[in-house]
């Protein structure tokens, strides 16, 4: 997991444990929630983008891209 990704989900961990978050409420803190995976999707999109243009260049073979990609479900899966 990356630190971006990290900063996101502990963003929104801290921000549900937060007392501040009773008092503003879910109508704010769910699309704040939403948007936060938005990032963290479109970031992992640019990461696969990346991982198939080093691919191209002979950089790292197809079974690390599928390695890392079943690390990442695992992570969003809470399985890890």
């Amino acid at each position: 997991m990356s630190a971006f990704e990290r900063f996101w989900i502990l963003m929104c961990a801290y921000w549900s444990a937060s007392p501040l978050s009773h008092f503003v409420g879910v109508e704010v803190f769910l699309p704040f929630t939403m948007a936060c995976n938005r990032l963290v999707l479109i970031f992992n999109q640019f990461k696969i983008l990346q991982h198939h243009a080093q691919v191209l260049r002979g950089d790292v073979t197809i079974y690390h891209i599928l390695e890392s990609h079943v690390e990442a479900l695992k992570c969003l899966d809470g399985s890890k």
